[in-house]
């Protein structure tokens, strides 16, 4: 009697390789294993709802199924200075982290001395494009201000106020 199996005729095959070149059209790699030769990969087949781009010179391992080579997971070569403690998750990428597709960084803050401005501030220019005008936090003197009182215009990363603020004091501006 013979029933259904999904087991492979043969046991996997695992390799450590490092990334030499990037395919996103195909999304493919070719990357060099421990004798130097070139191998193609593929990075279609992640798991987990999490899609990862690598880029060249990350270390991974490899695994083939059937005749195709697949990204299995990524080694760790993170900076050992980051002080994690059990159960932390650290998420590292070289490039820009998108979450159901839109980027997300970590927190900015944006300090502006009223020493520098007299007067008080009309408006401020934050130094980065916050990912979402939602996460925009602005404090004065340690108060957070309700969004009532100031706008947000993107193209110029200008927070404008409805009236002068802080004659006395500092302001900080919190973003994603």
């Amino acid at each position: 009697m013979s029933s259904f199996s999904t087991e492979p005729t043969q046991p996997f095959e695992y390799m450590a390789i490092v990334v030499d070149d990037v395919d996103t059209a195909s999304r493919t790699i070719h990357a060099k294993d421990r004798t130097g030769s070139i191998v193609q990969i593929s990075f279609r087949d992640q798991a987990g709802g999490l899609f990862y781009v690598p880029s060249a010179g990350e270390k991974w391992i490899a695994v083939r199924k059937g005749y195709t080579w697949f990204l299995d997971q990524q080694l760790d070569d993170s900076d050992s200075s980051l002080a994690l403690a059990p159960g932390d998750l650290a998420i590292t990428a070289p490039g820009q982290l998108y979450i159901q597709g839109q980027p997300y960084g970590a927190l900015t803050q944006d300090y502006f001395d009223h020493a520098a401005i007299d007067g008080g501030f009309a408006s401020v220019v934050l130094s980065r494009t916050p990912g979402s005008s939602e996460s925009i936090e602005v404090f004065l003197n340690g108060l957070l201000l309700v969004p009532a009182l100031w706008t947000f215009d993107p193209p110029t990363r200008t927070i404008t106020f409805v009236a002068t603020m802080g004659e006395i004091g500092s302001l900080l501006v919190r973003y994603q």
